[in-house]
Parts: C-alpha cells; sequence; structure tokens
C-alpha cells in the first residue's frame, strides 16, 4: 500500500500521474506555489495535526485550494498535506542562495536599524538581487549577507550542520532552529549539503545511504536508528540528536544515550546506516 505521507491523493483530488493507481473525484497537474513566510506547519488535515515544517522558499505543488488551506505536495520529500493559503505564494522565485544562520531576520532596509518584516530558518532558501551595505534584496526586504550563503557553495558535512543546532527546543515534527525532532535535524542537515532525505526516521532507515552491520566501526557522518528515533554519528562515542528526554538537541556519549533509551523503554538500535562521502 502506498504511504499516504507521500501520496498525492485526499480523495477529492489527485495528481496526475495517480489516475488509474488511486481513486479520487478529479485529477489534476497541480499548480506550482512556494512558501512565503518563515515557517509554515504541514498538516494532516486542515487545523489538524502537525505532521512536519516548511520553511521559506520551499516549492510546494497544490492540488487543491480550500477556504483556508491547501492541499500540497513538498517538493524536498514528497509529503503532502495542508498549508494554510497564507503561507503560500503562487509565483515562485528560483532560490539563488540558503539561510545558513540558525536564524535571521528580514529588514524593510538595507540597515541594522530598520524594521524586521520576517524571521528565516537555517535551510530557507531565497532569491537575492541588489546587494547593499552589506545586505541583499529579497521580495520582501533586506537581509544580512553574514547570514547566507551561494546555493553553488552548499556544505560538505551535515554533521557539522546539525552541530549549528546544538540546543535547539525539541518540537515533535519540527524543521527548524524555532524547534526541530529528531528527523528533521537529519533532514535539515542533509538537505543544507544538497543530500536527499525524506522526512520520518522510518523513511530514512529503509533510504538513507548503506546499510551497516554491528561489527562495522561507526563513522562521524553515520546514522543511528531505533524504532521511531535516529542520531547522527558525530564522533569516537559521540551522538548528536533531538531528543524529547532533553527536550532539545544535544550531543552527548553514545553509549550513555544506548544505555538510557534502553532502559526506558526504547529498546536497542534497529539499524545503522553511512550516507557519509
Amino acid at each position: 500500500m502506498t504511504d499516504r505521507r507521500r501520496l498525492a491523493s485526499n480523495g477529492r483530488v489527485a495528481a496526475m500521474d495517480l489516475k488509474g493507481i488511486v481513486t479520487a473525484d478529479t485529477y489534476n497537474n497541480g499548480q506550482k506555489a512556494q512558501v512565503s513566510v518563515g515557517l509554515a506547519d504541514l498538516c494532516r488535515a486542515p487545523d489538524g495535526a502537525r505532521d512536519r515544517q516548511l520553511l521559506y522558499g520551499d516549492d510546494v505543488t497544490i492540488y487543491e485550494t480550500l477556504e483556508n488551506h491547501s492541499f500540497v505536495q513538498s517538493q524536498k520529500d514528497a509529503y503532502v498535506g495542508y498549508v494554510a493559503n497564507s503561507a503560500l505564494c503562487t509565483t515562485p522565485l528560483a532560490p539563488t542562495h540558503q539561510v545558513m544562520a540558525p536564524l535571521c531576520h528580514i529588514y524593510d532596509m538595507p540597515d541594522i536599524k530598520s524594521k524586521n518584516v520576517m524571521l528565516l530558518a537555517m535551510g530557507s532558501k531565497i532569491h537575492a538581487k541588489d546587494e547593499k551595505n552589506g545586505f541583499v534584496a529579497v521580495r520582501e526586504g533586506w537581509i544580512h549577507t553574514s547570514a547566507i550563503s551561494s546555493c553553488a557553495d552548499r556544505p560538505k558535512d551535515p554533521v557539522a550542520v546539525a552541530a549549528r543546532l546544538i540546543g535547539v527546543p525539541y518540537l515533535w515534527g519540527g524543521n527548524s532552529a524555532l524547534g526541530i525532532d529528531c528527523s528533521g535535524l537529519v533532514q535539515l542537515s542533509c538537505l543544507i549539503c544538497g543530500l536527499e532525505c525524506p522526512g520520518d526516521s522510518d523513511m530514512q532507515s529503509e533510504e538513507l545511504g548503506k546499510l551497516l552491520n554491528e561489527k562495522d566501526t561507526l563513522t562521524r557522518g553515520d546514522l543511528v536508528f531505533w524504532k521511531g528515533h535516529v542520531a547522527w554519528v558525530s564522533g569516537p562515542n559521540k551522538l548528536i540528536h533531538a531528543n524529547a528526554y532533553h527536550m532539545a538537541t544535544v550531543e552527548e556519549d553514545m553509549k550513555a544515550t544506548l544505555d538510557r533509551i534502553e532502559t526506558t523503554g526504547g529498546g536497542r538500535p534497529i539499524g545503522l546506516r553511512r550516507i557519509s562521502p
């Protein structure tokens, strides 16, 4: 059965390429759009539970528009759900840069003393135009160049990206420096480095890199999976992960983490994978 999280169908409408595969009242090719707010929840139903989050500049395809929400499919990981109409713009711009600071502001003028008009999180994608006074112009205003890097100059180490988010509060379904969960941390750090990555840990445990066995020596950039949880190996006997025990993203001793998760009912790891070059 096709996973509903990545199935562009809600029964009323479905993607045209699903015709003959799923049953729906209508089928269409969708409308391209882009997230135009700092952060948007991708929900299971209109005003329903959050499944994941979308960042400024994330591309989506709209398959149905309701009064306040649209049924969309995210282009970064094929996740589907409902997003507030107010969070979407139907005139997408090609990204030139991405935000590398955990958080940064869009200002209404190229001046640090001007009004801040929007908060962006790491991984947001922007279309930069004119540069002035150390700022670049975007659709909504100006961003300081210290917070961004060119999409052509991506970092190579996703663990180093994840380490920038140590201390970020834990948030179920979160994908940003305002709140993040274990799979969100893995996905965000991979995507920033240009590595494809699905949204949830069960998908990641099946699709990322290559499977290791228990006898393999874990190295930086490997992933450790439990049922419903994932962590980066950051160094010898070290893990970085967003977790509900600390309610934050932390780096901690691997053995102590393994023992704690097992004794608190999370069991032993169910998989090890390597995605580092």
